[in-house]
Parts: structure tokens; sequence; C-alpha cells
């Protein structure tokens, strides 16, 4: 199977900060948009994948395949697929000359 044919869906990748407003001392977070119309795959991940996965990643709800960008290395994540938006919660190199990415991600709401 090609990549282009496992990446079967197109996300938004926003980069999430936090900036405080001086005079009220209120948190705001900014999203800047780091990748859009993204080639993705979205996946479920099963309660197994959950349950015996690294304690860091138990909460992950899905799995998010895209291609490798070194632009998300070390970056907290968000990203947006068919009007959900999932907040990453760990990434992994998937091999295969850092040609895939996944996406550990737990989905808003």
């Amino acid at each position: 199977m090609s990549l282009k044919t496992l990446l079967n869906k197109t996300c938004k990748i926003s980069q999430i900060t936090y900036t405080q407003e001086v005079e009220s001392g209120e948190q705001k977070t900014i999203a800047t948009v780091l990748e859009s119309a993204l080639p993705c795959r979205l996946r479920t991940r099963t309660v197994s994948e959950r349950k015996y996965s690294l304690p860091a990643y138990s909460l992950a709800t899905h799995s998010i395949y895209v291609q490798a960008k070194s632009i998300l290395y070390g970056k907290k994540l968000a990203v947006e697929i068919e009007d959900n938006t999932y907040d990453v919660i760990g990434l992994i190199n998937m091999g295969g000359e850092e040609r895939l990415f996944c996406l550990y991600a737990e989905r808003r709401g």
C-alpha cells in the first residue's frame, strides 16, 4: 500500500502556545497553523492499545498518521480533521526513512 493511499483524509495542524494578559493575568491560547490540508489517516485506538501502551500515551483515544515533518517535533500540537479537534499527547516516528509519524491524540469534547 502506498503512503498516498494510506493517508486518506486531510488535516490542519496547529502549534499551541500561551500568553498572559498583563492587566488581568488571564491566560490566552494562541493557535498558529503549521500545516494545512496535510494528508493524514485517523484511527480510533482500541482498549487494549490504551491499556498496554506507555503511561504517557494511555489517554490517547486516537492515532493520527501524517507524513513526517520536522516542524512538528517538540511542540504542543492540535489537529483538526472533519470539524473535530484532537490534542496531541505524543509523537512517534514510524520508521520508513522518517516518512511517517504517528500522533497520539485525545479528542476534545
